[in-house]
């Protein structure tokens, strides 16, 4: 769909608080989905995938910070 986000990712220094911050605060389940490129932990609310977790390293230097692929 044109103009629509199609998935996004929220790219985090500290993937385990950040799945615990989203299950408390907004009820959403963590599973985990094996796809091509290895095993990724995607967010999940009645039905619909809100948003795959992945690590990003700190010594890049990045913050935190969710992306969106349109």
């Amino acid at each position: 769909m044109a103009g629509h986000i199609l998935r996004r990712d929220c790219m985090t220094t500290d993937p385990q608080a950040t799945k615990a911050f989203y299950e408390a605060l907004l009820g959403w389940q963590v599973r985990r989905v094996d796809t091509p490129m290895g095993q990724v932990d995607v967010l999940h609310l009645e039905g619909a995938d809100m948003g795959a977790v992945l690590r990003l390293d700190p010594e890049h230097g990045v913050p935190s910070h969710w992306i969106g692929y349109l």
